[in-house]
Parts: structure tokens; sequence; C-alpha cells
């Protein structure tokens, strides 16, 4: 086991979490936690013995509702859902912890929520939480969610006035109606740099509508439009 954990430990992006809580007590592995090797912690589900330690530490985080509950997390960069769980899709309510764990955590660079079974009811959700967001959060990964055009005009409009810089919202279930809002809206984007709205059926409509608003648009340098079916 031991030998296990040093391998690990030179990893760019490991998550002793586990690891530590079924070989070594939090007091034992402050320093191995702290090696210099370790250049990034993350958090994936740990006893509340270990709270205290990771919150100082832990820079990558795992969405589950028990982490959700913990303390503040000082060097917390980025939130993760564990692609192919239903942890959010089956539980909405863990999008609503997020409006106090953003607003207790101002470091959060990325959120990743793909492929977490949100629907339009969930994105609704989670636009009214990035409303009221900080403005840290540049990134937000919303991939393979069955949000359709609702969901994703609630999205658009929440962010419109904050300093998010890229977007993903890849086979989302988005059609002409939520493209032809976001090209609406895309004017008035000012911080924003990278779109991903591929895999969407966006058709030639919303394909025209999108070009108008990126010619209005003064910050965008990446928009991803592959198999939108523009014709």
């Amino acid at each position: 086991q031991a030998c296990n954990m040093t391998s690990m430990l030179v990893l760019p992006d490991v998550c002793l979490a586990l690891i530590f809580e079924y070989t070594l007590s939090p007091h034992d592995s402050v320093n191995v936690i702290r090696n210099p090797s370790v250049s990034r912690l993350g958090l994936m589900c740990v006893s509340p013995s270990w709270r205290n330690l990771l919150c100082s530490l832990v820079q990558t985080m795992y969405l589950t509702r028990a982490n959700l509950r913990m303390h503040q997390y000082h060097r917390l960069e980025s939130i993760t859902c564990l692609q192919g769980t239903a942890e959010v899709g089956a539980h909405p309510t863990i999008l609503l912890f997020l409006h106090s764990f953003l607003h207790k955590n101002h470091s959060i660079h990325h959120i990743d929520l793909s492929v977490c079974g949100i629907d339009e009811d969930g994105a609704k959700i989670f636009a009214n939480e990035l409303v009221v967001s900080p403005p840290t959060i540049r990134t937000i990964d919303l991939a393979y969610n069955d949000v359709g055009d609702q969901g994703a005009i609630c999205i658009v409009d929440a962010i419109k006035s904050s300093g998010l810089r890229q977007l993903i919202m890849r086979n989302c279930g988005i059609g002409s109606t939520g493209a032809c809002h976001l090209g609406d809206a895309l004017p008035h984007f000012c911080g924003i740099q990278s779109l991903d709205w591929s895999f969407n059926e966006i058709g030639y409509i919303g394909a025209v509508q999108l070009g108008r608003g990126i010619m209005a648009n003064t910050s965008i340098t990446h928009l991803d439009l592959r198999h939108c079916n523009i014709g």
C-alpha cells in the first residue's frame, strides 16, 4: 500500500483522500500530503475526521452532497462531478447547495457538471445560482446534459454580465431557439472567449443568428459548431 501511495504522489492530478482514509491517520499523513511532488490534491469522499486537514489543502473537489456541506476550502479552484454518476441527475437538490458553497469559496475558477443528467429544470436551478455567484468563475462545462432550449436560455441570461471566459454546452439538446437567444446575447458579453456549442441541432437559422452575435462581439476567439446541422 505504501508503494502504491508513493507512485500516485508523482501524478499531476491526484485524489489522495480515499487512499489516506484507509492507510494513514490525518495526523500522520500531513507530511505526505504536503510532499513537494504533489502538485494538486483532489477530494472525492472522506470521513469527518479529514475535514479540517483537507479543507486547507484541497484544490480539486468532486461534487457530492457530503463534500458540499463541508466548511470553507481555502485553496479550492475546481469542482467537478464524477462523469457517469447519477449524483446530480438523481438528486437535483445538490445544485441548491451550490449557492452557499460558491459564496464561501471565492477561489473557484472551474465548474464541471458534464454528463450529470441535468435536465431543463436542473439547468434553471443552476442558472439561478450563477446569477448570484462570485465573479471568479471562468469556466463552466455542462456538456452532455439534456438542458434543451429553455435551459440554455436560462444559463445564457445568468452569465451575461459575469466574468466567464469559457462556456461548454456540447450535445445539450439545444435547437435553433436556444442558439438564436445566444446570438442576441453575445453583443452584451464582454469577457467570453470560448464557446463550445457543438453537437446541437441549431440548424441554419440558429447559425445565422449566432453569426450576427459573433460579429458584434469583441472578445470571442474560439467557437465550436461541429455537427450542428447548419447545412
